[in-house]
């Protein structure tokens, strides 16, 4: 006689179990979106091998580069392994969750943590300082959370090097108007993605492609983003130019059309330009329209206003390290260790060690030290923060997923009153 137990292979109607380890000691720390790609993706293990990070962005609400992040953070972590097909390719990979049972009571390092230790390794706490310094001399402004982390993971991800990370912040700055750490990741990604490494390479590249990147950079702003657009998005402009044959004049013109759209987007211009072409009908007005200058002068308005912002936030610096010089050596300090930080868990693959801990706790003295001299010197504790108007865009209009903020209704209608 023989027993068959037939298996069911929907993984909605099972359980997923979660390592109390996980819990107790990853889990409080870790970023909740990191938390929820973690969560998502152990439930499919085993059930559906062909989820991919576009399909967890998918239903997660997500940008696929926020998963890949989210990743790259649990890799640091030691937690998952990351198999790849493509040596070349180091957006697609499969991800395995590691036993951290064994991690923890029988740790090995694996190879690739070996290489990235032995790179982050060769560039030294004083040459890492100087990157830092060097790229707060180009955003005019101390890197803040997470942004020296990042800085770190580009060294190690994408293989890039201290002056091209430096250039790239110069190239946002001056050419996009941008010095956010995602923004300048996307360019560093972009490069990467390219086999663009060296200078040279990257100048000769920008050179060939600045009217490509002149005509996206129009097109986005005619939207009102303030991003860069998707590879899908950039094949969709090229063929406006090269195959529709249409002007800019035309194009900001049926950007000017998606004003009064909640969410507005390129397909809708692709609809229009294309409808255009079919019937042979003509653009009256352009880049000259109301509506175009209405979106124009809200940028210039959001730029204006986050420059203020900036200067007002230094000179509020510069008189509380005159009134106080000690808070100035303490933000020093804070500083120096959230770098250490930084690369001990490049370093040692976990957030859990006893020099992370103990870099952990000076931290929290010194940031109690500094609390204590600013409310003894009758200042609020973040003063001199940058104060934005709009905490959701920081003053930009737009938002990390590349929406319109709430905010830009309110600043469009106030420029066109104007």
């Amino acid at each position: 006689m023989n027993f068959i137990r037939r298996k069911n292979r929907e993984c909605f109607l099972h359980d997923t179990q979660v390592e109390n380890i996980f819990i107790n000691e990853y889990l409080p720390a870790a970023p909740g979106d990191y938390v929820k790609v973690f969560l998502f993706a152990l439930m499919y293990s085993g059930y559906q091998p062909d989820i991919n990070n576009e399909n967890i962005a998918k239903h997660l609400g997500m940008e696929p580069e926020d998963v890949l992040k989210a990743w790259n953070y649990w890799e640091h972590l030691g937690i998952i392994k990351k198999t790849y097909k493509d040596k070349e390719d180091r957006f697609h990979y499969k991800v395995e969750f590691l036993n951290l049972k064994e991690k923890m009571y029988c740790p090995k390092r694996s190879k690739r943590e070996k290489i990235k230790n032995e790179k982050a390794l060769k560039l030294a706490d004083v040459e890492l300082k100087q990157l830092y310094d060097n790229i707060e001399d180009v955003v005019e402004r101390v890197l803040e959370g997470r942004e020296t982390e990042e800085v770190l993971s580009w060294l190690t991800d994408y293989n890039m090097e201290p002056e091209v990370i430096i250039f790239g912040y110069k190239y946002a700055k001056d050419h996009r108007n941008q010095t956010r750490v995602n923004y300048v990741g996307s360019i560093l990604k972009d490069w990467h993605q390219r086999n663009l490494f060296k200078l040279k390479d990257i100048e000769a590249f920008l050179a060939d492609s600045d009217s490509r990147h002149y005509n996206y950079k129009r097109v986005m702003q005619g939207l009102g983003f303030m991003r860069n657009p998707t590879e899908a998005e950039k094949k969709m402009m090229d063929s406006w130019f090269d195959e529709l044959g249409v002007s800019m004049e035309q194009v900001l013109d049926a950007c000017s059309k998606t004003t009064g759209i909640s969410n507005p987007n390129l397909n809708y211009v692709n609809s229009v330009l294309k409808g255009r072409n079919q019937t042979g009908a003509k653009v009256v007005g352009g880049s000259s329209s109301s509506q175009d200058n209405a979106i124009m002068k809200a940028q210039k308005h959001y730029e204006e206003v986050r420059k203020n912002e900036e200067e007002a936030a230094k000179l509020r610096k510069k008189e509380v390290y005159s009134k106080v010089p000690r808070i100035k050596a303490l933000d020093e300090e804070l500083r120096d260790i959230g770098l250490k930080i930084s690369k001990s868990m490049i370093l040692d693959g976990s957030a859990d060690t006893d020099r992370i801990k103990e870099l952990i706790r000076q931290q929290k003295r010194l940031n109690s030290e500094k609390a204590f001299l600013m409310t003894e010197n009758n200042f609020v504790l973040n003063y001199i923060d940058i104060q934005y108007q709009c905490d959701k865009c920081k003053d930009t209009g737009i938002l990390d997923n590349g929406q319109r903020c709430s905010c830009y209704a309110e600043i469009l209608k106030k420029v066109e009153e104007v």
